[in-house]
């Protein structure tokens, strides 16, 4: 072989190791509930901000209302 079919192959077989790694995976999967998380917390604070724009009773104080719009505004 020649030293840049040897140099190809060494990098992908890094490649490879690295894709294997099971650490990858878990922090792949972190992220992923994290993400998952912050959709929900977005969801229930729609829904508040929902209820305060019919109406309701319920509302949110300033702060978690100036909360609920920055998250908004991350997923519109």
């Amino acid at each position: 072989m020649e030293h840049d079919e040897l140099e190809l192959k060494d990098k992908l077989l890094s490649l490879e190791r690295q894709i294997c790694d099971p650490g990858l995976s878990a922090r792949a999967e972190e992220i992923w509930a994290r993400m998952v998380g912050i959709r929900e917390r977005a969801r229930v604070l729609k829904v508040e901000m929902e209820k305060r724009a019919n109406g309701s009773e319920e509302t949110l104080d300033e702060e978690s209302v100036r909360r609920a719009e920055k998250v908004g505004y991350l997923y519109l």
